[in-house]
């Protein structure tokens, strides 16, 4: 499919899904890996044109997928129906990613891991009673893009372990990592098998660094 002038793999194509799991079970069978690791691209990201927000699925660029795949499996053809459609290949998607890896392992007698490194806010709070107090101004995984339910995969031991991307300093409006660091933490709860890791972006070092650690002293309940 394309969007934003570039190709895109279509996940709800089940032969797509399936393609992907072979690929991956090329890696796992032929290689010595210690882990799958994905990063946070799934459904396309929003972008801008001439200053306003375009979404995937704006111009129907799965309409005829979903029509195909989509309403035979008894989605509603409405925009609530094709969100969820799409947030469940994804999630079929790392199912059969997973199992493959699962599979792999008990074969050859590893211990494989697989793991995600999700864009740091799953949803918004105004959006949804879980999700972040982030502004509804800035992008989410759950809703309008991406359409990966990460918190639900913690919740259902989707993954080994996940690294949510959150990069923010404290002081982002967009995107405040005091909050979002929080939220990641007390989410999947009760506590689950996953672990959470935080990530590190060594580009953040730097002056940038100094300014979040000059914050954090100056707010302590920031991280309390």
């Amino acid at each position: 499919m394309r969007f934003d002038e570039k190709l895109f793999l279509n996940p709800g194509i089940p032969e797509v899904q399936d393609h992907v799991a072979a690929t991956i079970k090329e890696v796992v069978t032929n290689y010595d890996v210690d882990a799958i690791h994905f990063d946070d691209y799934f459904y396309p990201y929003r972008i801008t044109v001439d200053g306003k927000n375009v979404l995937f699925g704006d111009k129907d660029e799965d309409a005829a997928t979903f029509a195909k795949y989509g309403i035979p499996a008894g989605y509603p053809n409405t925009k609530a129906g094709i969100d969820d459609w799409r947030r469940d290949n994804i999630t079929t998607l790392i199912d059969k990613v997973k199992s493959t890896i699962d599979t792999s392992n008990q074969a050859k007698k590893t211990a494989v891991q697989f793991g995600i490194s999700p864009f740091g806010i799953w949803e918004h709070k105004a959006n949804n009673p879980l999700g972040s107090n982030t502004p509804t101004g800035s992008s989410q995984s759950y809703s309008q893009s991406i359409f990966a339910d990460t918190y639900q995969w913690i919740k259902d031991e989707k993954v080994d372990y996940m690294t949510p991307q959150i990069y923010w300093s404290f002081d982002q409006a967009a995107a405040p990592y005091g909050d979002l660091a929080r939220w990641w933490n007390k989410a999947p709860e009760p506590p689950q098998k996953s672990p959470l890791t935080q990530p590190i972006s060594l580009q953040k070092f730097g002056a940038a660094m100094h300014r979040n650690s000059a914050i954090q002293l100056a707010n302590p309940a920031l991280m309390s």
